[in-house]
């Protein structure tokens, strides 16, 4: 508990502050000085029951005796004391209206005075490696109103119980068995984080060459095996090289803190080529395993069947024996 002895109080004017009946929150129209504290007293109806928080002045209490009020904001603002979360807290304006929940997205910035980088973390030690709106807490659930951020969720969340539910209905057999489907959901996984800023890159210059009415080019599709030499990799993605090694050194010169944050998405631009070459080379053997590749399917059984009783034998055969038949003049 936490309580406050004052001498001297006033009541505030309607002109001094308003308050919003459907937020339940009250704004002040000037600011409190450091030295002055604010609390209330109220009544409220909830399912037919009236309810009093504090003494209002209207109880006949006489101008000698004390009133117990509510407190919003103390003398001392420190977030150790227990009265941290009973206080008066700020309220901003978005400055927008309608907002619905589908499409909406929150970011809170920290202006760091030493760089004027508006950056979504505090550079301080404990707390640099969250982002502030995961530090607020206003990343507590999902879409679905699940209890975990947004970006887990619909990242990892719909592969993961696709796995599982290939593993209790039994499904994950003609994947390999649960360790190998397991191991490949992964591998999607953090393969499909690496090429991420790598397709965002090659979508981004195709819609501006559609915007600036460019031939995008349309190349024939390769029949053979698909691997591509890390020079053909590099003609096709040093521009993205050069782009990540520039947010890198753009980060490094304006706000060094802020590099470690920019890793996942510029580092795999640096390395473009690299894994463009690499993943283009057929392999994984262990890996992304297809029901097909372990049970053929019963139309390529068919086929086989077929091409088997089809032999090059039986058609030479019957060449011969038409050569054999006389022509009569």
């Amino acid at each position: 508990m936490c309580s406050y002895d004052l001498e001297n109080a006033r009541k505030l004017t309607e002109a001094e502050f308003t308050y919003n009946a459907q937020l339940g929150f009250i704004s002040l129209n000037l600011p409190l000085n450091n030295d002055e504290v604010l609390a209330v007293s109220y009544e409220y109806t909830y399912k037919g029951e009236t309810y009093k928080v504090g003494e209002l002045s209207t109880d006949g209490s006489s101008g000698q005796e004390a009133l117990i009020l509510k407190l919003l904001k103390p003398t001392i603002i420190n977030p150790k004391r227990k009265i941290w979360d009973l206080m008066m807290k700020n309220v901003y304006s978005i400055g927008a209206y309608q907002v619905g929940q589908e499409g909406f997205r929150m970011n809170i910035l920290y202006n760091n005075p030493q760089t004027s980088v508006l950056i979504p973390y505090f550079p301080f030690e404990g707390v640099k490696d969250e982002q502030l709106v995961q530090l607020l807490e206003m990343d507590r659930i999902n879409y679905n109103y699940q209890p975990f951020a947004d970006g887990v969720g619909l990242l990892f969340l719909p592969k993961v119980l696709i796995a599982i539910k290939a593993g209790f209905d039994g499904r994950v057999v003609g994947f390999g068995g649960i360790l190998r489907a397991a191991a490949s959901t992964l591998a999607e996984v953090a393969l499909s984080t690496l090429t991420a800023p790598i397709f965002l890159m090659f979508q981004t210059r195709s819609v501006s060459q559609v915007l600036r009415g460019a031939d995008g080019g349309w190349p024939a599709q390769s029949r053979g095996d698909g691997s591509l030499s890390f020079g053909d990799a590099w003609s096709a993605s040093y521009w993205i090289v050069l782009a990540g090694a520039a947010v890198i050194g753009a980060a490094q010169m304006l706000s060094p803190a802020l590099v470690p944050w920019l890793l996942p998405v510029a580092l795999p631009m640096v390395i473009s080529p690299v894994l463009i070459a690499w993943l283009s080379r057929p392999g994984f053997p262990t890996l992304f395993t297809t029901p097909t590749e372990i049970a053929a399917a019963p139309i390529m059984v068919l086929q086989a069947d077929v091409l088997s009783r089809w032999s090059p034998s039986a058609d030479t055969e019957a060449d011969a024996s038409a050569d054999a038949i006389p022509f009569a003049e």
